[in-house]
C-alpha cells in the first residue's frame, strides 16, 4: 500500500533516512538525560535532601564539622569540645536533619545555580549566616556557654558570587547544550518522518518504529546500570568517610533521568508492539 505523501515504497531513501535516524538515535538518550539530569533544572536541592536525609551523611559531616573548630580552640573553649565532643556532634547532626537546615541549604544550592549556571546577577551573595546560627543553637544546648560567641555570628560576611574570567563559562554551555539537545530532537523527527515518507508499508514503518525506541530504552538503561555501579565504586574507594557516603547518593540523583528515559522507551515500544501485534492478528483473523 502506497500514500501520496508517506510509505511510498522506495526502498533507498527509506534505507538512508533510517540510518541517518537512528545514528542520533545513539546520542539522543546520552545528550536528553545529561539535559533532564543538569540542564534542565537544579539537581542540588534534590541531592542535598537525600544527603541530609541519611543519618550516616549527617553524622559524618557533624564530626568533620567539629574537628575542624576544635582544631584551632583554645583554653576553656578546648576543654569542652574535648568532654563533649560526641554529645555535640549528636546535637549538629540532629540539626542538620531539620527541616529549617535543609531550607537554608536548598536556598544557597538555588542560588549558586542561578548565578554560576542561568547567568543571574541578583544571586550574587550567600549569607550563611542562618546556617551558622542553628550550629551554634545546636552547641548551645550541650552548653550554655557556647552561646557567647552568638555576637560573632552578625560578624560573618556574605559570601560573594563571583565568575573570573579563567572560570568555565557554564551559561554559555548551558545555552549551547540546550541547543544541541534540541537540534537532536528535530533530527530525528525529521529523518524518522522522512524514513516514514519512504517506507514500504504501515507494517514495516511500525516495527522499524518499535526497534528505535527499544534501542532508546537499552542505551538509557545501560547508562543508568553503569552510572549506578561506578559510582558505588567510586565512592567505596574513597578514604573519606563523607565521600564514601555521598558519592553514590550524587551520581544516583544525577543519572535518575536517564532511568525514567528507559522506562518511556519500553512503554512505547510495548505500544508499538502491540499495535502491531493487533494489526497482524485482524488480518490473519479468517473472515466470515
Amino acid at each position: 500500500m502506497t500514500n501520496p505523501i508517506f510509505l511510498t515504497a522506495k526502498r533507498g531513501p527509506a534505507i538512508t533516512f533510517a540510518l541517518l535516524s537512528t545514528l542520533i538515535l545513539i546520542f539522543l538518550p546520552i545528550a536528553s538525560g545529561v539535559y533532564l539530569a543538569v540542564g534542565k533544572s537544579n539537581p542540588a536541592p534534590k541531592i542535598a535532601h537525600s544527603l541530609l536525609a541519611k543519618s550516616e551523611f549527617r553524622d559524618a559531616a557533624a564530626n568533620k564539622l567539629v574537628e575542624s573548630i576544635s582544631k584551632d580552640s583554645k583554653g576553656a573553649e578546648a576543654l569542652l569540645f574535648k568532654e563533649k565532643a560526641k554529645e555535640i556532634r549528636v546535637a549538629v547532626s540532629d540539626a542538620m536533619g531539620t527541616k529549617a537546615f535543609e531550607d537554608e541549604v536548598i536556598g544557597i544550592t538555588h542560588k549558586a545555580y542561578d548565578f554560576y549556571v542561568d547567568g543571574d546577577s541578583q544571586a550574587a551573595t550567600i549569607d550563611i549566616r542562618p546556617i551558622a546560627a542553628m550550629a551554634l543553637k545546636a552547641f548551645s544546648t550541650v552548653n550554655p556557654l557556647f552561646s557567647l560567641a552568638k555576637d560573632q555570628i552578625k560578624d560573618i560576611a556574605p559570601i560573594s558570587l563571583k565568575s573570573g574570567d579563567a572560570d568555565i563559562d557554564l551559561v554559555q554551555i548551558k545555552k549551547a547544550f540546550t541547543g544541541l539537545v534540541f537540534i537532536l530532537w528535530i533530527g530525528f523527527i525529521l529523518f524518522s518522518a522522512l524514513y516514514w515518507r519512504f517506507a514500504s508499508n504501515f507494517h514495516n514503518g511500525l516495527k522499524f518504529s518499535g526497534i528505535q525506541s527499544a534501542v532508546f530504552a537499552v542505551i538509557s538503561i545501560l547508562i543508568y546500570l553503569i552510572g549506578s555501579a561506578a559510582g558505588g565504586s567510586i565512592g567505596s574507594n574513597s578514604t573519606e568517610s563523607l565521600a564514601q557516603i555521598a558519592i553514590p547518593i550524587i551520581v544516583q540523583s544525577v543519572i535518575s533521568p536517564f532511568l525514567t528515559l528507559a522506562i518511556l522507551g519500553l512503554i512505547t515500544t510495548v505500544a508499538l508492539v502491540g499495535y502491531l501485534y493487533t494489526l497482524v492478528k485482524k488480518q490473519l483473523k479468517p473472515s466470515n
